[in-house]
């Protein structure tokens, strides 16, 4: 018994899951965190799994403790829910780290961290009374629009907006590259669609050596770069570095000087992509959408969905580069087309879709319903920390923080 609450007790297997459950949630592993943040985390946890006591004795006097059947059974699927998705994860991203794991390790592992299927039964069922008491004790109401607007601010935009607004690079990363969802967009971003123009089947032919030397070429350009890197980390006369720099220089203009020959092989497709854009401005001005346009003369389709807003744009971008870089920079304004641009799977004609406008994201009837639960529920868990205080001094609570393994 780690926690005992009124005729409740809780194992400390319990409470280390949880303890576990709360560093995992903010992204962290429990073996890296210090020991006053794994303190920290436990004291926490101690004062929540108290409170999971006060409620489970609150509900019992009021014959409110237990679940039907039925009520079981949906808390033991959502359980069964939460269980898989969790061991998916594990596995997703043992894989992506390059660890070849079995089945069986996954689900030692599982174990070996608490995530059994138990503790998500727990874990839902704890939740579940945690609203049976709130339909008790605390009352509900209706947000107006202002109070939704300014909590969704503060709760949501403000956070994002402080993180990234003068950093785009750690913007782009997490949201673009991870796919986090953020609800401020710094300023600055357009929305880029195109059409690709395939190469004709002589001009691949010819490209296709080309392609491969610089694909090699890049790779020689990375090593020798990461060479120089991981000698100037430990060298103290930088001009040991002589050598390499001097490596690192000559790859890179044979780099570049086969992708001076790649664009020349590639730039015998313009006359056709360029008649292209033509027709395509032209039609345009008649009437036709670019989103029409991308219908009838892309193979890929990639913005046939008119739906799709485009892809996002920065000057200031680093996952823009080369000359498709160069041609969005200079669609300024929405409805501008460029010209077309090189690129090895075919000739680019950009179009500016629209300004993507800078602050928080408008919401959906949807995403306000949501923020208005939200606000409900801080609400009433106000007032059920509030009783929660008058609570404990109606039931006996013992803690044993000597049973907790920190590790």
């Amino acid at each position: 018994m780690a926690v005992r609450v009124g005729e409740y007790t809780y194992p400390k297997s319990l409470v280390e899951f949880t303890m576990h459950t709360a560093a995992d949630q903010n992204g962290i592993y429990w073996e890296l965190l210090e020991r006053e943040d794994k303190e920290r985390i436990r004291d926490a946890v101690i004062e929540q799994v108290i409170g999971i006591g006060l409620i489970e004795n609150i509900l019992k006097e009021k014959g409110m403790h237990d679940f039907s059947d039925a009520e079981e059974e949906i808390i033991r699927m959502r359980a069964q829910t939460q269980y898989d998705q969790a061991w998916q994860n594990l596995y997703r991203y043992a894989s992506e780290s390059g660890i070849n794991v079995t089945d069986a390790q996954v689900s030692e592992w599982m174990n070996d961290r608490g995530y059994t299927l138990e503790r998500f039964r727990m874990s839902l069922e704890a939740a579940e009374r945690q609203f049976r008491v709130f339909s008790l004790f605390c009352g509900t109401f209706t947000p107006t629009e202002d109070e939704i607007d300014a909590y969704y601010l503060e709760k949501y935009v403000e956070g994002d907006r402080k993180k990234y607004e003068n950093n785009l690079a750690l913007y782009e990363q997490e949201v673009f590259i991870k796919g986090n969802e953020s609800f401020y967009t710094p300023a600055g971003y357009r929305l880029m669609k195109w059409v690709v123009v395939p190469y004709p089947e002589d001009v691949t032919r010819n490209a296709r050596p080309l392609a491969v030397r610089f694909s090699l070429q890049e790779t020689e350009v990375m090593n020798a770069y990461n060479t120089l890197a991981y000698a100037a980390a430990s060298v103290e006369d930088f001009n040991e570095l002589k050598p390499l720099r001097e490596a690192y220089d000559r790859a890179g203009e044979k780099l570049k000087a086969t992708e001076a020959e790649l664009m020349d092989v590639l730039r015998q497709a313009l006359p056709a992509a360029e008649a292209l854009k033509e027709k395509i401005v032209r039609r345009m001005a008649e009437g036709m959408t670019f989103d029409h346009a991308v219908r009838v003369y892309d193979e890929k389709q990639v913005f046939a969905d008119p739906d799709n807003p485009g892809t996002p744009f920065h000057p200031d971008s680093s996952n823009w580069t080369g000359n498709l870089y160069t041609a969005a920079l200079s669609l300024t304004e929405p409805g501008q087309i460029s010209d077309p641009v090189p690129v090895a799977d075919g000739m680019y004609i950009l179009y500016c879709a629209g300004l993507l406008p800078e602050g928080a994201h408008q919401l959906t009837a949807q995403e306000r319903e949501m923020v208005a639960q939200n606000i409900v529920y801080d609400a009433q868990l106000r007032q059920l920390m509030e009783l929660m205080e008058t609570w404990k001094q109606q039931y006996a609570i013992e803690t044993d923080l000597s049973r907790l393994n920190l590790d």
